[in-house]
């Protein structure tokens, strides 16, 4: 009898040591879909990925993380599904719907319950426009100034492309207490390079790889405009894209390259002998040599240059992008 008892004490000293160094996630997928899910961390110094999968729409899976983590999971595609701030020794019971990521359901801890809360109850603004959306979050801020959930808003939702400025006076209404610097760090230096005069400086040539992986060159002197267009290619471009490249395209004295950012797909060598305008790639994406300078804050985003290679429109919109090209070239 007392070995057994010692076996069994054994047993839950191990089962502990073993729950207190990892994070459990429990997961339960509307319409029980069969398929392969992405998880993604940073962690003690390392960058952290899994593929996990979802069968009859339930899943579940294991990590490791010392201080709290952003854990980000998404499907195959890379497409958003739901996000955590998890550490070891925590347990989350998630529901979600392919359809409506930010209705998610997750229980875990009282921060992961808050950002969530949140993003449930703003679904209508985050979805509708980026103003809308910073609108929401900027207010949340304001009001929860110690909330380290203001943080995690503002690194994973907030839209800082078209008012860098905007987004820094927001995050710096954050307490300081509540900005661990593991979350804060590459915003803060995404902030400052895209705000630096160097981002503005004149577009001169670039060199990518085109769909039979030969290298070009992409010359703005040789047109009286040039568009330099940077997007996820291939399913992942979003719609609106490809008929305002279309329109301009038409125009005569302009040159338009578009940079596929997409490194899992292989839309570039597909579908692409009919466009009108130039199409490539470029090794490292955002960080490639050329590019990096440019203080491109994410995708899709839009650089208009005179023959000179001064910028003279920076936005992501491409609406905003085709309209101010026509009005030049009139």
């Amino acid at each position: 009898m007392r070995h057994i008892i010692i076996l069994l004490t054994s047993m839950l000293l191990l089962w502990s040591c073993t729950d207190n160094e990892q994070f459990r996630v429990n997961g339960v997928i509307e319409g029980k879909p069969s398929i392969n899910l992405r998880v993604s961390y940073y962690a003690d110094g390392a960058y952290h990925t899994l593929v996990t999968a979802a069968r009859e729409g339930k899943f579940e899976f294991y990590g490791s993380s010392k201080q709290p983590t952003v854990v980000e999971i998404t499907d195959y595609d890379y497409r958003p599904l739901v996000r955590l701030y998890a550490s070891n020794g925590e347990t989350f019971d998630i529901e979600l719907d392919r359809a409506r990521p930010l209705a998610a359901k997750i229980s875990g801890n009282e921060t992961t319950d808050r950002w969530s809360k949140f993003l449930r109850e703003h679904e209508a603004a985050l979805t509708s426009s980026p103003a809308e959306a910073n609108t929401a979050i900027a207010e949340y801020v304001s009001a929860n100034p110690t909330d380290i959930v203001s943080t995690l808003l503002m690194v994973t939702a907030y839209d800082n492309r078209t008012d860098m400025e905007a987004a820094d006076s927001v995050m710096a209404l954050i307490d300081p207490a509540v900005r661990p610097s593991s979350l804060t760090e590459s915003n803060t230096f995404m902030m400052q390079r895209l705000m630096s005069e160097e981002a503005h400086d004149s577009l001169s040539l670039i060199r990518y790889a085109d769909r039979d992986d030969s290298i070009r060159s992409f010359d703005p002197s040789k047109r009286r405009l040039c568009v330099l267009a940077l997007d996820r290619g291939g399913k992942f471009r979003d719609d609106s894209i490809v008929p305002a490249l279309k329109r301009i395209s038409k125009l005569k004295n302009i040159g338009v390259l578009e940079l596929d950012l997409e490194p899992y797909a292989n839309a570039l060598k597909s579908g692409s002998d009919t466009l009108d305008w130039k199409m490539g790639r470029v090794p490292g994406g955002l960080a490639a040599r050329g590019i990096e300078r440019l203080g491109i804050p994410g995708e899709p985003y839009f650089i208009v240059a005179d023959s000179t290679g001064a910028q003279l429109l920076r936005t992501a919109s491409p609406g905003v992008m085709a309209a101010f090209v026509k009005h030049k070239l009139k």
